[in-house]
């Protein structure tokens, strides 16, 4: 941390930059949940502000951020309408971020982002469901409701651990393909570490993991995975729901709630509570709707083109024909197989 602290003036700079972005754009987002535009944008600077966090050290802003990337990847992949619960935890993480900037001007130690799960029960006698999960992947709350949401309604939920062989080539095209065997048994793809954009560039090892939710047969899912080519392992850990009883004291009821409260900056109001914050950015950000629109337009676009579904699965299997014709004439090659030549 010591030799980063040069940065840390440029860091601070570049964060009030990205928080004036998320800002901005979650109050478009909230005006029109729609707005691919707006939900782009919170989602970038949500990307840019953990890189950029776990570059200097702080990984509780970091986690922030992911838990905020992590809620909306499936709006961003689907093309929904943000969901009202995604947008008030991006405003949750906007405050956060602002308290915490301010705390690392003052040399102070950073607090940890407490997400509160909005299917907590706090009445006697209830249960409460947990998740269980036996793998290292990381839910954050908008994938642990989401998951909890599919259970209770009968369907599964998984954690799909994909090996690739070493030698793959092309490993964005394997993990689309993962991607569309998931879709054609049933299941959605909820989120994927690494994240979709990371596996489309090929920033990955050999590795990845993806959640996923249905009411498909996992073992079908699992061989249909293992029949594509260069997949060397699929592991399958399914997701199950723990239930664990309240207290029956409504006093150790009322405590349990109160200590959640104050430790998720929720209760009583102070200056630098979450409803004053969000007022703040809202009063000191000088953009309208309209400003924000017309800065947007003046960034780069990048080009994109519709191709038919049918399309791209011809250009997919013709690509795996010629990698393995490739393979084929290289292991020729070496063995001085005339024949094959």
């Amino acid at each position: 941390m010591d030799n980063m602290n040069e940065y840390l003036p440029i860091f601070l700079q570049e964060s009030y930059d990205y928080i004036n972005l998320l800002n901005n754009n979650l109050v478009l987002l909230e005006q029109d949940p729609s707005n691919k535009q707006a939900l782009a944008e919170v989602f970038r600077a949500a990307h840019t502000l953990k890189g950029m966090s776990a570059t200097m050290g702080f990984q509780f802003l970091a986690d922030a951020a992911h838990e905020l990337e992590s809620a909306l990847q499936i709006y961003r992949d689907t093309h929904e309408p943000a969901d009202e619960k995604a947008i008030e935890l991006g405003f949750r993480v906007l405050d956060y971020m602002g308290n915490q900037m301010k705390r690392i001007e003052a040399n102070e130690s950073l607090e940890p982002f407490h997400v509160t799960s909005s299917n907590e029960v706090n009445e006697k006698g209830k249960k409460e469901t947990t998740l269980e999960v036996t793998s290292s992947f990381a839910l954050g709350a908008f994938e642990e409701e989401v998951v909890r949401a599919a259970l209770e309604q009968g369907q599964k939920a998984a954690i799909l651990e994909i090996n690739l062989e070493q030698g793959v080539l092309m490993k964005g095209v394997r993990a689309f393909m993962v991607f569309k065997a998931i879709e054609d048994s049933g299941f959605e793809a909820i989120s994927s570490q690494p994240d979709a954009e990371s596996l489309e560039k090929e920033e990955f090892d050999l590795e990845f993991r993806v959640l996923v939710v249905g009411s498909g047969d996992l073992d079908s899912l699992k061989n249909k995975i293992l029949r594509i080519a260069e997949v060397a392992s699929v592991d399958v850990i399914e997701i199950g729901l723990n239930e664990q009883a309240f207290p029956s004291s409504s006093n150790e009821l009322r405590e349990q709630t109160s200590t959640k409260q104050s430790d998720s900056g929720e209760g009583t109001k102070n200056p630098n509570s979450s409803d004053s914050l969000t007022q703040a950015y809202a009063a000191s950000s000088a953009a309208t709707a309209e400003e924000v629109n017309q800065q947007q337009q003046k960034k780069p676009i990048k080009n994109y083109i519709r191709v038919p579904e049918e399309h791209v699965n011809n250009l997919m299997s013709a690509i795996s024909e010629l990698v393995l014709e490739k393979a084929e004439l290289e292991l020729a090659i070496k063995t001085g197989n005339e024949e094959a030549l």
